[in-house]
């Protein structure tokens, strides 16, 4: 995908209205970004090519002070995701309560996971779908987790698998210094 390929929309919760758009000036993906025995590293920002502009509907989310690792921990998912295998892609942004599972229960059920993953699991026939990567998991006000996979198909029971925000905090804050003077727009 080319860097100016994205159109990033802010302040609408309908996929076909609303908002402003901002257009992609560059992508940053992790250095080690890898999908050999799982997803790895599965991370990246959209520099656009101009500040976004803050306002009731458009906020920045915090980033986590500490990782959090808790059985049952409370936290929201959304995103554009299909509503079933195959279904139609819904107009109206899509948002779940689910909760968070400990590593170790992770672990137990998805074992090719690494310290990089979070999940979550609520009930069979709910949860991510295609088109739901690169979503945010929200607790406490702050972004979790990054959708990074599911197993086999939405929902079929499996926990969702997301990129621990935690655990790539650094080298997000490390792009947003870097690229926070680049001359056409903010991260």
């Amino acid at each position: 995908m080319k860097d100016d390929e994205i159109l990033v929309v802010a302040g609408s919760n309908q996929l076909d209205s609303g908002g402003q758009a901002y257009q992609s000036v560059k992508l940053i993906a992790h250095p080690k970004f890898s999908m050999q025995l799982g997803v790895k590293n599965d991370v990246g920002l959209i520099l656009v090519n101009e500040t976004i502009k803050l306002s009731d509907k458009v906020k920045p989310i915090g980033l986590p002070d500490s990782d959090i690792d808790e059985n049952n921990y409370p936290a929201v998912i959304s995103g554009w995701g299909r509503l079933k295998a195959n279904g139609e892609v819904p107009n109206n942004l899509q948002y779940m309560t689910t909760c968070l599972l400990s590593t170790s229960s992770c672990w137990w059920k998805i074992p090719f996971l690494g310290k990089g993953n979070i999940c979550t699991f609520t009930k069979r026939g709910q949860g991510n779908c295609n088109g739901d990567s690169g979503s945010p998991l929200v607790s406490d006000d702050v972004q979790v987790g990054i959708v990074s996979f599911v197993i086999m198909t939405c929902a079929m029971g499996f926990p969702d698998v997301y990129t621990r925000v935690w655990t790539y905090r650094d080298w997000i804050e490390e792009q947003m210094v870097q690229y926070n003077s680049y001359s056409v727009g903010k991260i």
